[in-house]
């Protein structure tokens, strides 16, 4: 999710009962999705993005809770993880307060959902982004934390409406510079011969 991939799945082979010396698995094309199973809750958040196509790695965690962070933002809508360093498990973190900087977000009024992968949504609250910076109080976790930002419906909307007129934009663009780009191409396929010859004709 953090690093924009439209999918995510982690599979094992399953073992059986008739193994081959030397192959402990039965290459079961199906596998099993620890995902699907597993990690409903991450689901659950991946449901709730508003502004996906449009979240970028933009903003960072200035000062906070654990070791790792990843931060998406758009202008309406961000996203959040901290957790324990690679490799570790269990390592437990007091509450306390998450300093984010530079995030994409436009000025505004916004709900912080504070979620554990694990269980569940631990709070909802409202915060401030002024600056593409706030802050946003964490409670006591055990090695991941989720904040997940979002703004208004009416400010989603507006966001999608400038989305669509950039795009539009964008096509009609690119279809004036293929008109332009063909008109290039016709008048060079017209005049080089000409002058080529001229120029042949001029070193006779």
């Amino acid at each position: 999710m953090m690093a924009k991939c439209q999918q995510m799945d982690v599979y094992i082979k399953p073992r059986t009962n008739e193994q081959l010396p030397g192959f402990p698995h039965n290459y079961d094309p199906n596998g099993w999705n620890l995902l699907e199973e597993d990690a409903l809750v991450l689901r659950e958040i991946w449901n709730q993005l508003k502004d996906y196509p449009n979240l970028e790695f933009v903003g960072n965690v200035n000062a906070g809770p654990g070791e790792e962070h990843y931060v998406l933002s758009s202008a309406v809508e961000a996203l959040v993880y901290v957790s324990s360093g690679v490799g570790d498990q269990d390592i437990s973190y007091d509450a306390n307060r998450l300093n984010l900087r530079g995030l994409a977000l436009q000025d505004g009024l916004y709900t912080a959902s504070i979620v554990d992968p694990v269980r569940e949504t631990l709070s909802t609250e409202q915060v401030v982004v002024g600056n593409g910076r706030v802050d946003v109080e964490t409670p006591a976790f055990v090695d991941d934390l989720a904040v997940h930002l979002v703004a208004g419906e009416a400010a989603i909307a507006q966001s999608r409406q400038r989305t669509a007129s950039t795009e539009i934009d964008s096509a009609s663009r690119y279809s004036g510079l293929s008109v332009l780009l063909g008109i290039a191409g016709v008048l060079v396929l017209c005049v080089t011969p000409p002058l080529l010859t001229q120029q042949y004709i001029n070193k006779i």
